[in-house]
């Protein structure tokens, strides 16, 4: 987890980097906003968690419309390729960890 830390020290020098649990890290901004990044046994990267302050300060309802604008926007699955330019089978785009969630206080 040490060589994640420094990564990720290295790549976001304003953030806060540090172990969550056994398998994650938690990479968060004295603003707070922050992201829970798992770590296989593998060493796979996955985004568990993510919190966006900003987002937050824009209110329910503009919250709402961004989220429910999304469904008016390309087919993401056309971003994601096999290496031989092939889109993935279903059981392979579910194993992608595209998302986050955030909280409404």
């Amino acid at each position: 987890m040490e060589k994640l830390i420094k990564k990720y020290q290295k790549k976001f020098s304003k953030a806060i980097v540090t172990q969550h649990t056994d398998n994650s890290i938690k990479i968060s901004w004295n603003f707070g906003s922050f992201a829970v990044i798992n770590v296989d046994d593998k060493g796979t990267e996955t985004l568990h968690f993510a919190f966006d302050k900003g987002l937050i300060k824009l209110g329910l309802d503009n919250i709402l419309n961004h989220f429910n604008a999304q469904d008016e926007q390309t087919d993401i699955t056309d971003k994601f390729r096999n290496t031989d330019g092939s889109l993935p089978t279903v059981e392979q785009f579910n194993q992608f960890n595209i998302g986050g969630d955030i909280s409404i206080k």
